[in-house]
């Protein structure tokens, strides 16, 4: 195995049990099994290190957004990859120790590798749920600017003190529950009173009594 993939693999292993601030690459090197100096040869930084893992595992979502619209999945294949998607992005890099560094760290670096990662998220998340609902395999009777909107206050949502207090120590569900309620919110809904007569219907079998 090449030395870089045996150095983000040490980096995951770390970085998932204790994030990344407090993480030394002392520790990345001797777990890896490899000196500062290899080290060095392929990451400037630690924060170069970091910034490989995050654009690694963006890519591979997108990979997975792309097969979904190739396949041209139903809305429930979709809702279920999306969920299992998150399911293994926590199982592999977003441990609680990873989303506490997401909003702790003040590494100017960083800061602006996020802001970019997250501008290219929404640029991409315009055009799949845009491709979705021109489809029509989510509800189109709203605009999409909605739900680009509504990607974005989920970020800023995930970052409220008022949630964040609530589910303290257990911040993967708190991301869990928001996109579950995203995503059940575009799906097509059954009308709660399909059942019931529409009102003229009614009128005609009430005066037929």
């Amino acid at each position: 195995m090449k030395k870089d993939s045996v150095l983000k693999q040490a980096a995951m292993r770390l970085f998932y049990k204790q994030g990344w601030i407090a993480t030394s690459i002392t520790e990345i090197c001797q777990l890896a099994g490899v000196s500062r100096v290899t080290f060095y040869k392929h990451f400037a930084t630690k924060e170069a290190l970091v910034e490989s893992l995050f654009e690694e595992q963006k890519n591979k979502m997108r990979a997975e957004f792309e097969q979904l619209l190739h396949n041209q999945a139903n809305l429930e294949t979709v809702i279920q990859r999306i969920l299992d998607m998150q399911q293994e992005a926590m199982a592999t890099l977003y441990s609680p120790s990873v989303l506490a560094d997401l909003n702790a760290h003040r590494n100017e670096e960083l800061q602006q590798f996020f802001h970019k990662m997250a501008q290219e998220k929404y640029h991409y998340m315009h055009h799949f749920f845009g491709t979705l609902q021109q489809r029509k395999v989510i509800r189109d009777d709203f605009p999409i600017t909605l739900i680009d909107v509504i990607i974005q206050k989920i970020d800023e949502m995930l970052n409220t003190p008022t949630l964040q207090q609530h589910y303290i120590g257990n911040e993967q569900q708190l991301l869990k529950d928001i996109l579950q309620f995203f995503m059940h919110g575009i799906a097509y809904q059954k009308r709660r009173d399909e059942n019931v007569l529409p009102l003229q219907n009614l009128t005609t079998k009430t005066q037929s009594i």
